[in-house]
Parts: structure tokens; sequence; C-alpha cells
């Protein structure tokens, strides 16, 4: 362990000069585990020096295929999205409010937007480290109202009223599906 905390106190400062910030003085007085986010969240912020990316580069480089989703069958499609997501998941990249999209729309969204964003490859061993991506803000419709329709609480619909008092709050609707409560979430190490 001593030999690794050598290790990654000195990868720290070469990252930190990397990325032209402060030498970190505290540095042998820190304790281990810190030292391991701190170690994280560099190779994360160097991450932006690297060439940009797609996710389905990266889910085809990792032996996924991502076949066009009308090519599916019905009895494919659940599957392949799950398999898409799971990979996703594998670098580090997460889904959130997915149940207003049915299984076909979710993988349509994923395949036409999604996957062809540009993104940064974030290491899977970069355990602390992780992009969420709200399915709620992805494509056409105005995230808000999507959020609005589906996800705010009477709460949220009510405080968002009273900022906006002259336009119509959109009716609330019920969601199509229950699968954000099993999408694969990180598991972070403290």
């Amino acid at each position: 362990m001593e030999n690794s905390t050598a290790h990654i106190k000195q990868e720290i400062q070469t990252l930190r000069k990397q990325l032209s910030l402060p030498p970190f003085a505290e540095i042998d007085s820190t304790p281990s585990d810190l030292l391991v986010i701190e170690h994280e969240m560099l190779r994360y912020l160097a991450q932006f020096d690297s060439p940009m990316t797609t996710l389905a580069k990266m889910l085809i480089d990792d032996g996924i295929e991502l076949p066009h989703p009308d090519s599916l069958a019905a009895n494919q499609l659940t599957p392949k999205l799950w398999q898409v997501i799971e990979g996703m998941a594998n670098r580090r990249h997460f889904l959130i409010q997915t149940d207003h999209l049915n299984d076909r729309d979710l993988y349509r969204l994923l395949w036409n937007v999604t996957l062809n964003e540009e993104t940064h490859q974030v290491d899977s061993s970069m355990v602390n480290c992780a992009c969420f991506i709200d399915m709620a803000e992805a494509g056409d419709q105005e995230g808000e109202e999507i959020f609005l329709q589906y996800y705010a609480d009477q709460e949220d619909r009510l405080d968002w009223l009273a900022c906006y008092p002259f336009d119509v709050l959109p009716p609330q609707l019920p969601l199509l599906n229950d699968r954000d409560s099993r999408l694969p979430r990180p598991e972070l190490e403290a």
C-alpha cells in the first residue's frame, strides 16, 4: 500500500502540473482515501485534454452491436436496450429520468442522439467519477416540459407556476415505464 500511495502522490503532483494547478502542499498528511479521490478527479479533468469520442464508438469498441431501432423485433429490443444501458454504465455513463419513454423510444433516442454526442472517456477504474445523462433533457421536446408532465410532484408544479404565472402548466401524465429504479448507478468508493 505504501508503494501504491507514493505512486498516487507522484501522479497527483504530475497531473496538477499538467492541468496548471498549484502543487498539493499538504499531500504527505492527506489520508490515503482522499488521495485516491483527488487522483481520480484529476485524471477525470485531464480527460478534457484528450480527444473527444462518442458513446457509440466506445460501445462498438466494447463489442456491443448497435442495430438500427427499426431493425429490432419486439423480442430483441428490450435485451438490446439493457445491453446498451449496461455498456454505458461500464463506461461510467449513467441514464436518469427514462420512465417517460417506452423501450423502443428510449433505444431510438439513444441511437439517434445520445450515443452520437461527443463526450470524454471516463476510465472504468475512476470509480468516483461518473457522467449522468438526463433523458428528459435529450431529444426534441423541452426538458422542463417533460419534467413537469412526468416527474414533478405537486410542490414542484406549484413552484413552477409561481415563477411563471402567465405560462400554461402542462398536464401531469402517468409514467410509461418503471425502468429508472432498475437502472445501474455508480458505486462510489470513499
